[in-house]
């Protein structure tokens, strides 16, 4: 990669680290005001495979991931020569819940503005804290006065009264939810970071918000459905007229088909990672290319029934808008892509395809990849990261 220490200082020098169930990745990056941000360094690390490689327990990779991140945090701060300003921890729904909830609240003034909703609102996360101490945080989506949006900055109305907040809830993973997760070291591991590095302004921040801010503020798309074929899992949100409506996930993802290939071509898991990307790009021997068409094609029906039965609860939030953002280190698997750009939408919206887009790491800063810090779907989070950090 190009990218490298820069001796002067431009700006803020911050940390962004997406947090998968399969990797951890970071960069230390400078802010630059007017202009995308410098990457002075980037760091990778992968889980290890685990022997149980047809059916692994995902608890395992999560386990490895979460033990794994405050070292992963120091080696960053390291190479960043300093403290940083902030250090932004991008979580998806494969180490926390993340559910959207409305909470209510009546105002005792009659004035109020942007920031006193903002006031109001912390307010109400710290009685929530209290009461449900198992609460990580909390993130603001909308507010509503009588089920209707408010827009306006500054608005006057009646003292005591009620509002309603749409609202992200960051918790510890419930064993409920899924077996795969082990939510106390979860949370205690996410605790043990924040007290143990705590002269540093470090946020835990859900990687769906993020997402969200790129397509509404840099790409201008409001309505979409985004399925991030992550790792593991694969996770689905909706996007409707700009606002979070609804996320949901399914335990399969990228590496359950380099598993699957692993095994029927006997070969590492390592080299399966190759000889997928080979495909990919078409470049296998037409007997291999066949070999893994028939096995990917196979399992791409198992991945679409998962995809299928989650879109259920989808059905109350109305017709799904009939573009399709896809993100993730498996959204260049053809056969994947094929299921998606198929006619499963009928059944969910109003048109019989969707208009489908795989949207890449560089996509964010309009291609430019920050010196080859930024490359394929795989990045797409990491890049929102770091696009929220240099515009806060």
């Amino acid at each position: 990669m190009i990218f490298g220490k820069i001796l002067k200082k431009y700006g803020p020098r911050k940390i962004a680290i997406d947090v998968g169930t399969h990797s951890l990745k970071g960069v230390v990056f400078e802010v630059i005001i007017g202009k995308n941000p410098i990457v002075l360094d980037r760091k990778t690390v992968k889980s290890p495979v685990f022997p149980d490689t047809d059916k692994p327990t995902p608890d395992e990779y999560v386990g490895w991931i979460v033990k794994k991140l405050p070292d992963f945090i120091q080696e960053m701060i390291k190479s960043s020569e300093h403290h940083p300003d902030t250090i932004t921890i991008g979580l998806g729904p494969d180490i926390v819940a993340l559910n959207i909830e409305n909470w209510s609240a009546r105002f005792s003034g009659s004035s109020q503005n942007d920031g006193a909703f903002y006031n109001q609102f912390a307010k109400i996360l710290q009685e929530n804290k209290k009461k449900h101490p198992e609460i990580i945080d909390a993130f603001l989506l909308d507010s509503y006065l009588n089920g209707y949006p408010l827009r306006h900055t500054a608005t006057t109305f009646p003292p005591n009264t009620e509002f309603s907040f749409k609202t992200m809830v960051m918790r510890p993973a419930s064993p409920r939810a899924t077996e795969r997760r082990a939510s106390q070291e979860i949370a205690t591991t996410l605790d043990m970071v924040k007290k143990g590095l705590s002269g540093l302004k470090i946020y835990f921040y859900p990687s769906f918000l993020a997402q969200k801010e790129v397509l509404t503020k840099v790409l201008e798309i409001h309505n979409s459905l985004v399925i991030d074929i992550g790792g593991e899992t694969t996770a689905v949100t909706l996007l409707k007229n700009g606002s979070l409506e609804h996320v949901n996930f399914f335990p399969l993802g990228g590496r359950h088909f380099l598993r699957g290939i692993s095994k029927i071509a006997s070969i590492s898991f390592e080299e399966a990672e190759d000889l997928k990307r080979q495909y990919s790009q078409g470049i296998v021997s037409q007997d291999t290319q066949k070999q893994l068409h028939n096995f990917i094609r196979c399992e791409a029906e198992i991945w679409k029934k998962m995809f299928i039965k989650i879109l259920e609860n989808f059905y109350h939030f109305g017709p799904l808008p009939p573009q399709v953002i896809i993100i993730g280190g498996g959204a260049n698997m053809p056969e994947v892509n094929s299921v998606i750009r198929g006619n499963w939408i009928k059944n969910f919206s109003y048109v019989e395809y969707p208009k489908v887009n795989i949207l890449r790491g560089d996509s964010v800063f309009s291609g430019d990849s920050l010196g080859g810090a930024l490359q394929g779907p795989e990045d797409f989070n990491l890049a929102a990261l770091i696009y929220k950090d240099s515009h806060q």
